[in-house]
């Protein structure tokens, strides 16, 4: 392979861009790599190095994985100054996800052709980590302090060799390391705790996520064991979730950031593992002992924990541990109404004042375990709440009433988000919680969520009344989907939309409500009349729409006059003819095809007609006329 020189941009075309070259400009300075070749130094330059990086990558096809033959393919554009030039700049963030683009700082010292030009052919998705790490392995970015590979399947081997790259020094700085999701099982485990024994990573490390790896109680095990043995000392942000890890695993993880080895942890993630009664109460423990002084959210989602932890974890927090707190997840547990009400006693004392996130959603608290929870909450000992999540309780037309009750006093006026969806409140249901929102209105609240409670079209009455008297002006986010509401539901609704009562609303969902053409007659009759300038997006997917009340609602989603900011639009399962549908959008375009995929253009909504359907997007550009029909 050559290497080729130039001085300017002119010269290089596509037979060039196989070849291994360098650009010298007289300002340039920088560095980029491609495809899979390790860097050298003497192809970084005396003293190169970056200012500010951020590559964003897509995962690679299977083919281009991770694999020893990632030498075979090598690419490499360079772009050196002398050391005296390149002296002052640093590296500070790397990051490479699962984004279809690569960014590069805007602060490095090129001129703005010279980064088209590069740009036009660099084959973005060939980036491997590979080079990455050989960047790494020179010391180039010695001053780097967050590192992203998350959605990145590192796998076992990746996560090793960036391990032996951190062990050397290659970024005494480094402040946070976020490898979710990247596959790197018991394998990396071990040699990441190994890096976090020694002085290249654990000194300055604060942030440390690690969900979603498959690292089992093994891994779990080394992790517990590099913890123990100070690795955590500055620790801010610790995220375990999602590792399939048994008990003991995580009770060896609950004895690590107890015994004082975490003092600084704000953030404690360790849901979605085996954590069990025992674990909890083992936490609960080092909340009471003032081991985790600091810890702000504390999310324990899906743990099997049941009645008993939650009520050790109700008794810590009422004497005094976890006063801080602001997130509590106990998500997709056992609580039952008695660890509903072992909990709001704790919450009745003020034990945390700073509570913002209360997250309960799948714990058959049914309506006595919702009853207690809003009777503590209602006693304004917590002022901060912004986000209550009870769904999937089972609450009924009781949990409804205590809801209401809980609005009506008034004792939690910064609530934004209110979850009550797949709890069976029926029409009755509906009916307390919108007469409670008439009664005293939310001009806080930002999200809605009634999904999946059989409302019928009687309850989504009641429920409109109470928006069109703007009892929830302030909403961004409606969910009304699989209420049954059918068209006469739908109409009540639109019809309080169309006036305006929720300027601010971004996302609606009447997804499975069997709306019919009726139905979709009222949502178009409500979008023709502008009252919805802001949507964003919108759901309308399983309602039996077939293709006249599609010919008439199209025209309008494509306007750019009367709903300028939609973004994406669901109307899959429906039983619609997409190709009859997209030479409807044609023909409004005047025969004009839409953007690629990758580069749609803004303000261009997506329209998803059929999963199976082989044109299933459908785009509009600026100057798609308006339609009245």
């Amino acid at each position: 392979m050559t290497t080729r020189r130039f001085s300017t941009l002119e010269g290089v075309d596509a037979e060039e861009r196989n070849a291994s070259f360098v650009l010298t400009t007289p300002s340039a300075a920088g560095l980029l790599t491609t495809q899979n070749a390790p860097l050298t130094p003497e192809a970084l330059g005396a003293g190169a190095s970056l200012e500010t990086v951020a590559l964003r990558n897509r995962r690679r096809s299977k083919a281009a994985r991770w694999s020893s033959t990632t030498q075979t393919t090598a690419s490499r554009i360079a772009m050196s100054l002398p050391s005296s030039t390149c002296a002052a700049s640093d590296t500070s963030s790397l990051s490479f996800s699962s984004s279809s683009c690569l960014e590069a700082s805007p602060r490095f010292p090129l001129p703005s052709e010279l980064w088209k030009h590069v740009m036009s052919f660099l084959s973005l998705d060939a980036i491997s980590v590979r080079s990455l790490l050989d960047l790494m392995g020179i010391n180039a970015c010695a001053q780097m302090r967050s590192l992203d590979f998350s959605q990145r399947r590192l796998g076992a081997c990746g996560t090793r060799m960036l391990a032996e790259r951190l062990r050397g020094g290659a970024c005494p700085e480094l402040d946070s390391l976020n490898l979710t999701a990247c596959g790197i099982g018991p394998g990396g485990a071990e040699a990441l705790s190994i890096a976090m024994q020694t002085h290249g990573l654990a000194p300055s490390l604060r942030v440390l996520r690690l969900a979603g790896n498959g690292m089992g109680s093994r891994g779990v095990t080394v992790l517990a064991k590099a913890l123990k043995g100070g690795a955590g000392a500055n620790l801010r942000v610790l995220d375990m979730d999602g590792n399939k890890a048994n008990a003991e695993g995580m009770l060896l993880i609950i004895e690590a950031v107890s015994q004082a080895t975490c003092p600084l942890l704000e953030e404690l993630s360790v849901g979605h593992n085996t954590l069990t009664d025992k674990g909890l109460v083992y936490l609960a423990k080092a909340l009471v002992d003032s081991k985790l002084p600091h810890l702000r959210r504390l999310a324990i989602p899906e743990s099997a924990v049941s009645t008993e932890g939650i009520r050790a974890l109700a008794r810590a927090l009422s004497l005094g541990g976890g006063g801080g707190l602001e997130t509590l997840d106990l998500s997709d547990n056992h609580l039952y109404p008695q660890g509903a009400e072992a909990l709001a006693i704790a919450l009745a004392q003020g034990a945390v004042p700073a509570l913002r996130r209360l997250i309960l959603s799948r714990n058959r608290i049914y309506g006595d375990g919702t009853a207690a929870l809003t009777e503590a909450l209602g006693q304004g000992r917590c002022p901060a709440l912004t986000w209550l999540d009870l769904r999937g309780n089972k609450i009924g037309s009781k949990g409804a009433a205590s809801v209401g009750s809980l609005l009506t006093r008034g004792t939690c006026p910064r609530l934004a988000g209110l979850d009550v969806g797949g709890n069976y409140l029926y029409a009755e249901g509906t009916a307390l919680l919108a007469s409670a929102l008439i009664q005293r209105p939310q001009p806080a609240m930002k999200s809605l969520d009634v999904e999946d409670n059989a409302m019928t079209a009687e309850g989504a009455f009641l429920l409109s009344e109470a928006i069109r008297r703007g009892a929830v002006r302030g909403l961004e986010r409606l969910n009304l989907g699989r209420n049954g509401i059918h068209a006469e539901g739908v109409g009540f609704l639109m019809a309080a939309l169309a006036e305006g009562s929720c300027p601010r609303l971004r996302s609606l969902s009447l997804r499975s409500n069997e709306l019919g053409p009726f139905g979709f007659a009222h949502v178009a009759a409500c979008f023709q009349q502008g009252g919805m300038k802001g949507l964003e997006s919108l759901d309308l997917a399983v309602n039996g729409m077939s293709d006249e009340p599609a010919t008439l609602l199209l025209p309008i989603l494509l306007s750019p006059v009367l709903l300028p900011a939609l973004r994406d639009v669901d109307m899959t399962f429906n039983g619609l003819d997409p190709t009859r549908a997209r030479c409807q959008v044609l023909a409004l375009r005047g025969g004009r095809e839409g953007g690629s995929h990758g580069g749609r253009e803004p303000n261009m909504p997506v329209v998803r007609l059929e999963r199976k359907s082989s044109v299933p997007i459908i785009r509009r550009t600026q100057s798609a006329p308006a339609s009245s029909g």
